[in-house]
């Protein structure tokens, strides 16, 4: 199992906000904030996204990341309650021919539910993935965001995330 930052807010009481490893428990609400995004994907693109994920599946996927020592995920609780979370990927990059070895971390997901934004819980999921890194001696976070997801676009730039690369894609039908 992979270690968890020490930047629990307060571990005293369950009503203090904090953030900590995902359990089998969280699996439902993790799921159901999942289905959020997967909602406005659908809408941004709904050629490439289903309306609904499947929820056998999504449970599945969870269940197998949580597993994995390379891959961590961590919830956000609120009053005891799943706020949001974050599902991050410890990357070990070999040495080729033409990049230098690397360890960088891949955050895969990060979701704060619709009913508690603009309440600085996906600032504060970012700083935990970023002391996550600082305690690994990670000093690369990647991630992606869809192009049409502009509210995306503009939290992770003002946490100070400038663009890598670009995908493009041209419909030729």
């Amino acid at each position: 199992m992979a270690m968890q930052p020490g930047i629990a807010l307060c571990a005293k009481e369950m009503l203090v906000p904090k953030i900590e490893l995902a359990s089998e428990e969280d699996l439902q609400a993790i799921i159901a904030l999942n289905q959020q995004i997967q909602g406005l994907h659908a809408a941004l693109y709904p050629e490439d996204f289903k309306p609904r994920a499947d929820p056998a599946g999504q449970r599945a996927l969870f269940t197998r990341v949580m597993a994995d020592d390379a891959h961590s995920v961590a919830v956000y609780r609120d009053s005891g309650q799943v706020a949001g979370y974050v599902w991050l990927e410890v990357q070990e990059r070999p040495e080729t021919g033409l990049i230098r070895s690397s360890t960088r971390i891949h955050v895969h997901h990060i979701v704060v539910a619709e009913t508690s934004l603009r309440r600085r819980i996906g600032s504060e999921l970012m700083q935990w993935i970023e002391d996550y890194a600082a305690l690994r001696g990670v000093r690369q976070i990647v991630l992606e965001h869809w192009a049409g997801n502009q509210a995306a676009q503009a939290f992770f730039s003002r946490r100070g995330f400038l663009p890598m690369k670009m995908s493009l894609r041209k419909d030729v039908y």
